[in-house]
């Protein structure tokens, strides 16, 4: 009698015990391919089993977290927030070439679950780099043997280096290096000031050339013509 007492108890205290809570599920979110071209990446998504919506996304050069948690952020950072209801988004200005890292924030919906964020693991994509339209013009000074240099290019390097040379066969006479930081949405400007070609060799037939090189790619023009 004792040990059916007992039996019965135990069975009742089964029972009524509460079942775990079933722990968050983070949504289904799709990134960009591997390696792009348009520098303009997408993203769509899908809400987790329990409401579980996207809140943010950051793109960064780094697929590190700090302390708290969130991706370590830089200059190069860029965040798509405020995404409401959206299941998909596109990077509105195209990135720069090279390496990027993407996570989604999460978090639970409400009356579901306790409230929580968390973010997606880091994701790699790779955008190549484009370097193209190169342009330019020279100017002669009337007054000295210097003259000038114009120009510019499309490119979506973060930076750039522009060399401007004069040569006489295979001797330089002439040079100025310029660093530029193209942007991704316009052409970038350059220019080579000051450059001088002594006296001597007027009438002489010298050429002009320019090299872009940026992202590990890299632009040539060519121009000759006769000093004055």
């Amino acid at each position: 009698m004792r040990i059916r007492t007992m039996t019965t108890a135990l069975l009742a205290a089964a029972t009524i015990a509460p079942a775990p809570a079933l722990a968050a599920t983070a949504p289904a979110v799709s990134g960009p391919a591997d390696r792009i071209t348009t520098g303009r990446p997408s993203f769509s998504w899908t809400s987790g089993p329990a409401g579980e919506v996207v809140t943010e996304l950051r793109i960064g050069r780094s697929g590190d977290l700090d302390a708290s948690g969130t991706p370590v952020t830089d200059s190069a950072t860029v965040q798509l927030v405020d995404l409401g209801s959206a299941t998909s988004t596109r990077v509105a200005t195209p990135l720069h070439s090279g390496t990027w890292y993407w996570r989604a924030a999460w978090r639970t919906a409400d009356g579901v679950a306790p409230a929580e964020s968390a973010w997606t693991d880091a994701t790699r994509f790779v955008v190549p780099t484009l370097l193209r339209q190169m342009r330019g013009t020279y100017v002669q000074d009337v007054h000295s043997t210097a003259f000038d240099t114009r120009g510019s290019f499309m490119s979506n390097a973060a930076v750039a280096r522009v060399t401007c040379s004069v040569h006489m066969g295979k001797r330089r006479i002439a040079r100025r290096i310029r660093v530029v930081h193209p942007t991704t949405t316009k052409r970038t400007s350059f220019r080579c000031p000051r450059m001088f070609v002594p006296e001597r060799l007027d009438g002489r037939r010298l050429a002009l050339r320019v090299v872009v090189r940026g992202g590990g790619r890299s632009l040539l023009a060519v121009q000759r013509f006769r000093a004055t």
